[in-house]
Parts: structure tokens; C-alpha cells; sequence
């Protein structure tokens, strides 16, 4: 989930947890098609995986992108100090996101009842992720995984 381009959440029947995800390049709005169907990845979860998580992985995507895309030129434009703080600041999010000192709740897998199959969430449950620092001219490296809304 960390370094997949797009992701797709999975919840249960009711809408209320987090089952899995499919990753990959993603589907094409016009056909439906898969993109490169053979690379996608189906996974489910064995640990309760919460919104907080989705959050924390779309910071560290954000760090990753501020350290190799920072505009037309990339880095080498940093000055080795920025270029270390910023590499500091990637790997403390990283460990943080591995070392948590609480661990997610164990969960059953369940399998999503169409897997592989992209375009599977209502697009009124699914919430962009902004940039907080208003998105990159030209684009990035990893864009910002969407949420899918849980219900109460």
C-alpha cells in the first residue's frame, strides 16, 4: 500500500471495516478496464486496518514525494541539509508507521466478493486526501491514496 501507484479499499457487507485492498495501476474511467490486470494485487487484512492508517501512509507517500519531486528539477536543487532533514523526517515516518507500540486488532480475512475487479466503492463513500501543501506543480512521484468512508 506504501508504494503502490492506486489503491482500492475493501469493506465488509455492512460498510464498517476495512477488509482489504486491491493495488495496482488502477482501472480506465471510459472502458473499465483494468490497467495492466496481470500486476494488480489482491490482498485482504488479518489486522484491523483503520482510517488513521490510510492517513499516516498517505503522510509518509507525501515526505517521499517532498524529497524526489520538488518541481521540474527534483532534489539535486536541495541543499544538503534540506536534502538530509527531509530523508530524516521519510525515515521517522516510516518507523512510526512499522514500530507502532499498539499493534492492530486481529482480525479473520475476509475476501472481498469480487475480487480483482476495480470500481467496486459507491463514489459518495470515497474521500480525496489533499496535499497540505497544495499538491506539486507538475505532478509526483505517489499520489495521495483516497479514503473510503466507513459507515457508524
Amino acid at each position: 500500500m506504501l508504494f503502490t501507484p492506486v489503491m482500492e479499499l475493501r469493506v465488509d457487507g455492512d460498510g464498517k471495516c476495512y477488509t482489504g485492498v486491491l493495488c495496482g495501476l488502477g482501472w480506465n474511467p471510459t472502458t473499465g478496464a483494468p490497467i495492466l490486470p496481470e500486476h494488480d494485487i489482491e490482498l485482504t487484512f488479518d489486522v484491523q486496518f483503520t482510517a488513521e492508517d490510510i492517513v499516516e501512509i498517505n503522510i509518509l507517500r507525501a515526505a517521499m514525494n517532498k524529497l524526489v519531486w520538488d518541481g521540474p528539477d527534483g532534489s539535486k536543487h536541495l541543499w544538503p541539509e534540506r536534502s538530509a532533514q527531509l530523508q530524516d523526517s521519510a525515515q521517522q515516518k516510516l518507523l512510526g508507521l512499522f514500530c507502532q507500540s499498539k499493534p492492530g486488532e486481529k482480525i479473520v480475512p475476509k475476501w472481498h466478493e469480487k475480487p480483482y475487479e476495480w470500481n467496486q466503492v459507491d463514489p459518495k463513500l470515497v474521500m480525496e486526501q489533499a496535499d497540505r501543501e497544495g499538491g506539486r506543480r507538475g505532478g509526483s512521484l505517489y499520489q495521495l491514496h483516497k479514503l473510503t468512508v466507513l459507515s457508524s
